[in-house]
């Protein structure tokens, strides 16, 4: 955090949301039609980013105050591959409100630039809140990576298994899955080979496995 007024300093983007929750009073406030709107985020599921964006930023420029607005432009801006101009809103974005989707997308896109300490910064934000969830662990171990860090995250992904497979759970195919991952990057393909297994036996139908 950078400043009194309580704004995100950190940048990121470029992931895709199955879900824009379309914040009706918000909008109802900012006199933006409701059809108008879905309209414009269907057409940005559907590919066309361009004109999204654009209608995005002029509401966002007559509106600053919408966080709604803010937020799904930084998120379609991270699907049209914009990533750096994702980041450029980061600062607008208000802590205490900024929903889980906003700041993995914002992750994803500073991943995507290779602004590998943001995004680092971004899901340690998500994990604070929302301490189980695997995109942001995964975004967070591709952050660690990126900086070089693979003893980090090693020990990251161990943290969350048993010392040994025989004790792993159901549950624990995914951090195992990327247990397997980690192996890879650090050159370590028989570990690796082991830790996939692991998680096949644990979840047969795993495709990451």
């Amino acid at each position: 955090m950078r400043n009194k007024r309580n704004r995100l300093q950190v940048a990121v983007s470029g992931i895709t949301f199955c879900f824009f929750g379309f914040g009706l009073a918000n909008l109802a406030q900012a006199a933006i039609p409701l059809n108008e709107y879905d309209a414009v985020i269907l057409a940005a599921r559907d590919g066309q980013t361009a004109g999204a964006i654009a209608q995005l930023q002029a509401w966002h420029r007559e509106y600053p105050q919408n966080q709604k607005v803010l937020h799904d432009l930084v998120v379609v801006l991270g699907w049209g591959g914009d990533f750096n101009g994702a980041l450029a809103y980061a600062d607008e974005l208000s802590v205490a409100g900024t929903p889980a989707y906003v700041l993995k997308s914002l992750g994803q896109s500073a991943r995507s630039a290779e602004r590998w300490a943001q995004a680092e910064q971004i899901y340690r934000m998500v994990l604070r809140s929302s301490p189980a969830d695997m995109e942001a662990r995964t975004g967070l171990v591709h952050a660690l990576l990126g900086q070089k860090q693979p003893d980090a995250a090693l020990q990251y992904v161990q943290s969350f298994l048993p010392a040994f497979g025989s004790a792993y759970k159901r549950s624990d195919a995914p951090m195992v899955t990327l247990l397997g991952f980690v192996y890879m990057r650090r050159d370590e393909p028989l570990y690796a080979a082991q830790a996939y297994q692991d998680a096949l036996r644990l979840d047969p139908q795993s495709r990451e496995a």
